[in-house]
């Protein structure tokens, strides 16, 4: 029996839960929605980034496929033992890539004793599940011909016709799962497919929610993925406290792991008290020298014998201190050095003392 792809998004929580290799059977696919997998976009992610520094292996895994074509129709061919057996052999190699491929702070695992379990990877696993269910599809032509003597003659030719389908068909998914534009707002998803996809509705005591059904290669999944990752601006970033990949916007640098997210806050909080003395500083010195020619006006008398005069200097002092006490928030909020305030201090200084001297000279003051 054919299988599927069972998954659902939820774009709030920025996770994935995901089924595969279910039979596309009704009693199956209700069995597969209460044992789905939850994934983070950002795990998701760094599975794909492993998925992608695949290419030798998938490679190899696809001269294995081709050699079994070879062995005597006598003899049982299992691609699940072979694939096993493939997925063993190269396990180190995946668990190497612990920059991309960690799963809740453990290293990928490859192999379980499960049927047609091919890890955590989904892309990896998407991709072998299809194969092998092509493989067995192709291979009846000769394992199980309708004409054994036609099968005979014609042994050679079957071979080569579907070691060119397997061959195409890893050549073209291999790189329509691994494009890197599905996870980059930067790059352009060039594609166009009509898929038929259905929608999965399950209600009971316990669960509401709709699922989406797809095929083993994981093309809707991959394109609705992707549409959420050009939509919010998203690309693949490395965090600057644990050193993971995640999904996040330009200005980010932070994962969503509670242990990074706290680290971030510790380190805004350190640099808000490093700088805030010298923010400060800078910060008095104008208010100062402000103070200095409001008591010059007042010392001749303009605040009473010229009060629009006086009123005019008010608000323009009031209407800097309020662009001063901004730039000194933002600059200490995003740990920003000290010397864009400075400079606008400077630059109010000398229109503060343009505007008094002009006043005291309008109101005949010395």
């Amino acid at each position: 029996m054919k299988t599927v792809t069972i998954y659902r998004i939820n774009e709030t929580d920025r996770t994935i839960d995901i089924a595969q290799s279910v039979n596309d059977d009704s009693e199956s696919i209700k069995a597969a929605v209460l044992n789905t997998k939850n994934f983070t976009f950002d795990e998701i992610l760094r599975q794909h980034l492993a998925f992608r520094d695949s290419g030798t292996l998938i490679e190899n895994c696809l001269n294995r496929f081709l050699s079994a074509l070879h062995i005597g129709r006598g003899v049982p061919v299992n691609a699940d033992d072979m694939l096993a057996g493939f997925t063993a052999e190269n396990e180190s190699w995946f668990c190497s890539q612990s920059d991309f491929a960690v799963i809740n702070d453990r290293p990928l695992v490859l192999l379980d004793k499960t049927p047609r379990s091919y890890g955590e990877n989904i892309f990896l696993r998407g991709l072998m599940t299809a194969a092998q269910e092509l493989y067995g599809e192709e291979r009846t032509a000769l394992s199980a011909p309708n004409d054994v003597l036609l099968a005979t003659l014609n042994k050679s030719r079957i071979q080569a016709e579907i070691s060119a389908k397997i061959t195409t068909f890893f050549d073209s998914n291999f790189g329509a799962i691994g494009d890197a534009a599905y996870f980059d707002c930067g790059q352009k998803i060039n594609a166009f497919a009509v898929l038929l996809s259905e929608t999965i509705i399950f209600c009971d005591d316990y669960t509401f929610g709709a699922f989406h059904k797809c095929g083993n290669c994981l093309e809707t999944l991959l394109f609705e993925l992707g549409q959420i990752v050009h939509r919010n601006a998203l690309s693949p970033r490395k965090c600057g406290f644990c050193g993971k990949m995640f999904l996040g916007i330009e200005e980010e640098v932070c994962c969503r792991q509670a242990s990074c997210q706290a680290a971030h806050k510790e380190q805004k909080e350190a640099i808000y008290k490093e700088h805030t003395e010298e923010y400060s500083q800078i910060k008095r010195t104008y208010d100062a020298f402000v103070r200095r020619y409001d008591g010059y006006l007042k010392a001749a008398g303009i605040n009473t014998r010229c009060p629009a005069e006086y009123d005019e200097f008010c608000q323009a002092k009031e209407v800097r201190k309020a662009e001063m006490n901004s730039l000194k928030k933002r600059l200490i909020r995003n740990g920003l050095p000290t010397d864009e305030l400075y400079e606008m201090g400077e630059k109010f200084k000398a229109e503060i003392r343009a505007i008094a001297e002009g006043i005291m000279e309008r109101c005949g003051a010395k």
